[in-house]
């Protein structure tokens, strides 16, 4: 008998917002809602930049359908592209929005909470040394006299520092530079489970789930009755 193993691989930085915003990369409904905090978001990003490990992203991949988030925060998550697969996320949904909100400085508006959270609020501190392990670079707010926001270091270029220049001194802008090449060379783990059946993948997702969160029978009906032509939500 033949099994199908999972697939390790994986991904950049980039390429992974770029596959959330072409709608390849989906969050399934049955997943929690987000609920990290913003110091928390701050903390995964600090661990990015002096290269630790963060975990395994884990992906479903399958041709199926099922409830999925259609926004995080003001951004919108496009439908999956006609004809693609698409790869739903069983493990990682938090460090996913996470690493999604920070990127593209997404303002979300948690459940329970009047206040809405803006990730352009994250900022790298530029006192703060990336050698000393228990200063913390990426904070929620700034910590010293130097800082830059994180989204400007993601999507720092040339002619983002001609711009800076006026505010930073040459070696600030190559420690700047020196950031964001981290961010965008950082290679996230991932699995991809191949087997097409909603029923492996609520499996898997239920054993690995570290937060000891179980799949009530309805949840279960509500990804299994998906109707892709009419879009049918239990859930809506």
């Amino acid at each position: 008998m033949d099994f199908e193993q999972p697939k390790p691989d994986s991904k950049k930085y980039s390429d992974l917002i770029n596959e959330i915003q072409k709608g390849v990369i989906k969050i399934p409904k049955f997943q929690r809602e987000f609920v990290w905090s913003i110091d928390k978001t701050a903390k995964l990003l600090d661990s990015i930049l002096k290269g630790y490990p963060i975990g395994t992203f884990i992906f479903w991949q399958t041709g199926e359908r099922i409830n999925d988030i259609k926004n995080v925060g003001n951004l919108e998550i496009p439908d999956t592209p006609e004809g693609s697969k698409v790869q739903y996320v069983l493990d990682g949904q938090q460090r996913i929005i996470s690493l999604f909100a920070a990127y593209c400085g997404a303002q979300i508006q948690k459940t329970g909470e009047k206040k809405v959270t803006d990730y352009r609020d994250i900022v790298v501190n530029l006192d703060n040394k990336i050698s000393e392990n228990d200063d913390q670079v990426i904070t929620a707010e700034p910590t010293g006299e130097k800082f830059i926001s994180l989204h400007d270091v993601l999507d720092f270029s040339f002619r983002r520092a001609k711009e800076l220049s006026d505010r930073f001194s040459e070696a600030e802008l190559d420690t700047i530079d020196a950031y964001s090449t981290a961010f965008k060379t950082y290679q996230f783990s991932t699995v991809v489970l191949t087997k097409e059946d909603i029923d492996s993948a609520i499996e898997v997702f239920t054993r690995i789930n570290t937060s000891g969160q179980t799949l009530t029978l309805f949840e279960i009906m509500s990804a299994k009755t998906y109707d892709e032509a009419q879009e049918f939500d239990m859930q809506a």
